[in-house]
């Protein structure tokens, strides 16, 4: 069976304060031969696992060190090639765009086009998206999804 031989590393995983990840060594044995392998784990007070609650107590007791600070990640829009961001839309929604007549439907891809790069949480990119589902040339319920990218993924 497994031991945890080492902790390393508490820190925040939430500013809730309930959840820690860090790193655990793991010792395993066989055939008389022992082996240690470094693994990320995130511990929580309501781990489906025994030894990740006390991993966890551990942790807040200072066994471990003190737990570092929650850092928020800053989410980051996706910038895309024009191409990249018409795949998003499925091929019924492509011709739809095409084939439109609108003129602001137009213009809006004329733009899109022409731009190097679109920076998807750019106001007038999600403006424009949400423009062609107003139309009705894209399906309002992917409208989210086109902007975050997991359309078609």
């Amino acid at each position: 069976m497994p031991t945890i031989s080492k902790v390393t590393n508490p820190v925040w995983a939430n500013s809730d304060k309930t959840l820690i990840t860090c790193s655990i060594d793991i010792e395993t044995e066989v055939d008389g031969v022992t082996s240690v392998e470094s693994h990320p784990f995130m511990a929580s007070p309501n781990d489906t696992v025994d030894y990740g609650k006390q991993i966890f107590a551990d942790c807040i007791a200072g066994k471990y060190g003190g737990v570092g600070a929650y850092v928020a990640v800053p989410i980051v829009a996706p910038t895309l090639t024009f191409l990249q961001f018409f795949a998003l839309f499925t091929p019924a929604e492509q011709a739809n765009i095409v084939n439109s007549t609108d003129t602001q439907v137009k213009l809006f891809i004329l733009m899109a086009a022409g731009a190097s790069m679109l920076d998807m949480g750019n106001p007038e990119v999600i403006q424009g998206v949400n423009y062609l589902s107003s139309k009705g040339l894209v399906v309002k319920e992917r409208v989210p999804d086109i902007l975050t990218c997991k359309a078609l993924s």
